[in-house]
């Protein structure tokens, strides 16, 4: 599989590509370096018309292509997850959304927290109640993940906020401390609240949204709702299942903690990691849409460790933990791997009392993705190899954060689709874009100059008001 080249000049002499005799591998050209430059943003259809000019390498283009993406990224979905994949390796296109009122310096105060689903981002701050004569935000903020524009406010009184449902017509499944879910929908005038024991190990109670469900884990037991709109009763959600996790007997005492998430379709398999005093462990889960039923497929077994997220790849569960290491364990053995992922070497930038929240965890074969323990900066890892591949501090070089240990809370963090981007909240809102085509590239810069030329004329505004203030004084 070689291509003859005649015109040597520009032709890839001098990239290692061309051999003695003149002519080129292709599987080289695609899987070297250059590669990542020369298919960033090329389509599937242009990358098939540049296989054409070799037909052996065309008839042979597409298994090639996802045993090279699969070997280097655990992704099986050949080209276009090859595209997906290098594009964290990029740097990416950073936005700092600073076009909303603050308040003390700080767009979101407290500890925000940020999720999304489909075309709709949601940031609840715990911190300011609805009445309040700030300027500062309240309640649920909604944002269009097109193009990162503020759709409106709902108010909420909750600590956290899940998504569920079609695109325009979402759930929010709101919760406070570990002994309130609340259900609501835009356009209804009630709202369904459900009540639970007190959970004193865990300050909320962990809940996945999808398109026809909602799953959480209360003290020692995993739900599973319908949604299932009822004017009449007032409803938003029916029942399902109800599984216990341990022991079908607890004391109110009994202490538990919990944390789920889904696996990467998002929508039907998710991990739980539940601790209590009889039992630590990793329990797989399946979810059938059409049966309405979840059904346990793994357990793993967690030794010695206390953990606080989860995260659940394809070949890999990863879990964070109190020592504030990211661990590994295989799914097919169940084995813990040897290493550790973490982002800082020097013990005393991770001091006990600096660390408000654990990290958040995105993964998509062997790529994770994760917030920092010294702040609002972005770590990108190879599962498989434990190594660190990056991290992106473009909020603290272009002086919107401070980092720990001289700076605010660990960062919440959620995955935005429609920019192949992370948004997170520590008290203004920036965003990571990881562009795998020339549009989404446009729109992620599209939307930095309109937040960049925002924020001059706010401080324009304001230089003007201080001028003013100086010649009344005079």
């Amino acid at each position: 599989m070689q291509l003859d080249i005649s015109e040597r000049d520009g032709s890839g002499a001098g990239l290692g590509l061309v051999r003695a005799d003149g002519s080129i591998d292709l599987f080289d050209l695609y899987t070297g370096d250059l590669s990542d430059q020369m298919f960033s943003y090329a389509s599937n259809e242009e990358l098939c018309t540049l296989d054409a000019v070799n037909h052996q390498f065309k008839a042979l283009t597409t298994d090639p292509w996802k045993r090279i993406t699969y070997e280097r990224f655990g992704l099986k979905n050949g080209k276009d997850d090859w595209r997906l994949a290098v594009s964290f390796l990029r740097e990416p296109v950073f936005i700092h959304h600073d076009s909303t009122p603050d308040h003390d310096g700080m767009y979101y105060p407290g500890s925000p927290h940020v999720t999304t689903h489909n075309s709709l981002i949601a940031v609840l701050t715990d911190d300011v109640t609805p009445g309040d004569d700030t300027e500062a935000p309240v309640g649920i903020n909604l944002y269009d993940a097109e193009n990162l524009s503020h759709i409106g406010t709902r108010e909420s009184l909750g600590w956290r906020v899940t998504l569920a449902g079609p695109t325009g017509n979402e759930l929010f499944v709101t919760n406070t401390d570990s002994v309130l879910l609340e259900y609501s929908r835009v356009g209804y005038d009630f709202v369904q609240r459900e009540h639970f024991a007190r959970n004193f190990q865990q300050y909320e109670i962990p809940v996945l949204g999808s398109e026809t469900h909602v799953i959480f884990v209360a003290r020692n037991t995993l739900h599973l709702k319908r949604l299932a709109i009822s004017v009449e009763e007032q409803t938003f959600v029916t029942s399902c299942q109800s599984i216990s996790l341990g022991s079908a007997h607890q004391n109110i005492d009994e202490w538990f903690y919990n944390s789920i998430a889904w696996g990467p379709n998002r929508s039907t398999e998710f991990v739980i990691y539940h601790s209590s005093a009889e039992m630590n462990e990793f329990s797989v889960w399946s979810l059938s849409a059409e049966s309405d039923q979840v059904s346990r497929t793994q357990t793993i077994e967690v030794e010695d460790i206390d953990l606080n997220q989860v995260a659940l790849a394809d070949e890999y569960i990863i879990g964070t933990s109190h020592d504030k290491k990211i661990h590994v364990w295989d799914r097919t053995t169940g084995v813990k791997k040897p290493y550790v992922l973490c982002d800082v070497e020097e013990d005393d930038e991770l001091d006990e009392d600096e660390i408000t929240y654990s990290l958040r965890l995105w993964c998509r074969g062997y790529i994770l993705i994760t917030t920092s323990h010294i702040g609002c900066a972005l770590c990108v890892y190879n599962i498989k190899t434990g190594q660190l591949l990056r991290r992106l501090n473009n909020a603290d070089e272009e002086q919107r954060v401070d980092m720990l240990p001289d700076g605010v809370d660990v960062t919440s963090m959620a995955y935005v689709d429609t920019l192949n981007g992370f948004i997170c909240a520590a008290g203004f809102l920036n965003i990571w874009t990881f562009p795998t085509n020339q549009s989404q590239k446009d729109r992620a810069l599209s939307i930095r100059y309109r937040e960049e030329e925002l924020l001059r004329l706010m401080v324009s505004v304001l230089d003007s008001a201080d001028d003013d203030s100086m010649s009344d004084v005079i």
